[in-house]
């Protein structure tokens, strides 16, 4: 893990599950979504804003609605999704 990012060291090493994905050298997400012009309200005010901090609950919100419809059907949720998003073919 030499050339692991000291926030990556601190996931892994709190997590009491194997890793998922290898890191080594530069991370890359798994998924990605745009999160520009993301409207959002800030001390009572309408503001646009946009970055990671927007794109990780759009990609969550994708996820809760796969679900919903799922559930819908009857059938259950996807659970967690990490291991086959990274699963290599």
């Amino acid at each position: 893990m030499a050339a692991c990012t000291t926030a990556q060291v601190r996931l892994h090493s709190l997590s009491d599950q194997p890793a998922l994905t290898p890191y080594v050298g530069r991370g890359y997400p798994d998924v990605s979504a745009v999160g520009d012009g993301i409207l959002v309200i800030s001390n009572g005010a309408i503001v646009i804003e946009g970055g990671t901090s927007a794109s990780a609950p759009i990609f969550a919100s994708i996820l809760n609605r796969i679900n919903e419809h799922r559930l819908l059907a009857g059938k259950t949720t996807v659970g967690f999704v990490n291991p086959t998003l990274v699963r290599r073919h």
